[in-house]
């Protein structure tokens, strides 16, 4: 556990500075936000029908998910996740799936362009776990699609972006961060 603790401190005071939000301020209510890890895909899924069963449906299956952040309107947040067979992949999923937390409760709670929230959470994913090369591959095949299909696809409006966009989302996410940090940010 210590390695994923410690990816997850680190995007804490990542995006602490991005955002502007002080060490000292608890982000989560509570001062924490649950986090609930299974070994096993049939743990994720029973923990998912029990729990979260709204979610379960708007899924259809689980079959390719691994984390998922439960983000209630009163700021509760909740992440849920499987270990899969990648110590590395898992580690920038879990903190995937908490910078969604973090962002819904420091940020908004209003729903953000989906190509920007997950976009931001690869990012950032990425850039807390270097060892993964999940980001890395996703990007390499966004551009891949990218010189086919000669657009987004639709990206940009989508209420739910298509695996493939994942990599133009990072891509795109990085490129407004290192354009003009200060104005995405706000």
């Amino acid at each position: 556990m210590r390695p994923y603790v410690a990816s997850l401190d680190r995007m804490y005071e990542w995006m602490g500075k991005l955002y502007g939000v002080p060490l000292t301020h608890k982000v989560w209510l509570g001062g924490k936000a649950p986090i609930f890890a299974f070994l096993d895909h049939a743990e994720f899924d029973a923990f998912e029908d029990r729990y979260f069963p709204e979610a379960r449906k708007s899924l259809q299956t689980l079959a390719n998910v691994y984390g998922l952040s439960h983000l209630q309107v009163n700021g509760d947040v909740v992440i849920s996740c499987f270990r899969g067979n990648d110590p590395n992949d898992f580690g920038q999923m879990l903190v995937h799936e908490t910078s969604h937390g973090f962002i819904h409760r420091y940020k908004t709670k209003a729903r953000l362009p989906n190509w920007v929230d997950e976009g931001m959470a690869d990012l950032i994913g990425a850039e807390m776990v270097p060892t993964s090369n999940a980001v890395r591959n996703r990007e390499l095949r966004a551009y891949q699609q990218l010189a086919q299909q000669g657009s987004f696809g639709g990206m940009l409006t989508a209420e739910h972006i298509d695996a493939w966009q994942y990599g133009v989302a990072s891509s795109l996410n990085r490129f407004l961060l290192q354009s003009d940090r200060a104005k995405y940010v706000a």
